[in-house]
């Protein structure tokens, strides 16, 4: 088997699920990964001859893709923030409307000495290894509902040379609910896609992506906002900030759930494509752009 025949076979396995370019960048990965060729290797050796083991694992790999099962998975691995992470079925493949999150939220701690930042729902750990590497003078913690999420986080904490404080919680049981810091800044990607939208994802994620992470119920799809409105309000002191992830078609709603909760000082932005995406609350009464 060649490089060629590689190519040739994934567009032929993968039509229905992805476009040409798409399969193209996904087996120069799995090139890269399971036999370690280089870029120009690829381009410029098409000839090029596998072993029958390589040549296995790459029809085993082409076969799981041809599946929908994510790159990501296949691999095991995936890149957020610059920094190399383990994912499994267990976490969901960071996003980069997340890189987003991060960006803003590393900017804006600038201004801290030492803050304490926790992570509600961190799954892969993504934003707070991300946020602990580029923070070094800030403690990190960061709880899930799920074990096996908080094991793979350890580890891309341990890969990613952090420390962060990792805890198993259901921030959706306030009575659980515990810290000794008193004084925190909230950052957060909760599950936010309502049930009814499963029809606009792709197969690979619904199939692949664990539904805990991503979906709640139409009937109450802010369930985890408020969650961490009222964490915020027992634990934010006033120069503390949350700032969440939302889904776009929900952002007047998100907002006014903490609202109600008491907070005045909203700030939202767009994502690379234009989509509300991401609010930042202050527990004092002002910011440089405010949601009127």
């Amino acid at each position: 088997m060649t490089i060629d025949e590689i190519f040739r076979a994934a567009r032929q396995q993968c039509r229905y699920l992805y476009s040409e370019q798409e399969i193209n960048a996904m087996v120069r990965v799995l090139l890269q990964h399971y036999i370690n060729l280089t870029s120009t290797q690829l381009y410029t050796e098409p000839d090029f001859q596998f072993s029958i083991a390589n040549a296995q694992l790459l029809t085993d790999a082409l076969h799981q893709l041809s599946t929908g099962r994510p790159l990501q998975y296949i691999t095991g691995k995936t890149e957020f923030c610059g920094l190399p992470f383990e994912v499994n079925e267990q976490v969901l493949i960071p996003r980069p409307e997340t890189e987003e999150l991060v960006r803003w939220a590393v900017e804006e701690l600038k201004a801290y000495a030492e803050p304490v930042v926790l992570d509600l729902c961190t799954g892969s750990g993504c934003i707070a290894i991300a946020v602990a590497k580029q923070c070094p003078t800030a403690k990190v913690l960061a709880c899930d509902i799920s074990a096996e999420a908080l094991a793979v986080a350890q580890r891309n904490a341990e890969r990613n040379n952090v420390a962060v404080e990792f805890f198993q919680c259901d921030i959706l049981d306030s009575s659980k609910f515990k810290t000794h810091h008193s004084s925190l800044i909230i950052l957060s990607n909760p599950p936010y896609v309502r049930n009814s939208e499963k029809a606009l994802m792709r197969k690979n994620v619904l199939d692949h992506e664990p539904h805990t992470a991503l979906f709640v119920d139409d009937e109450d799809p802010l369930v985890f906002y408020r969650a961490i409105a009222a964490i915020a309000k027992q634990y934010m002191q006033s120069d503390s900030f949350v700032m969440v992830e939302i889904n776009e078609a929900l952002a007047t709603e998100t907002t006014q759930v903490f609202r109600d909760a008491g907070f005045t000082s909203l700030e939202l932005r767009q994502d690379i494509n234009g989509k509300d995406r991401t609010v930042k609350i202050n527990k004092k009464a002002c910011c440089r752009k405010s949601i009127a």
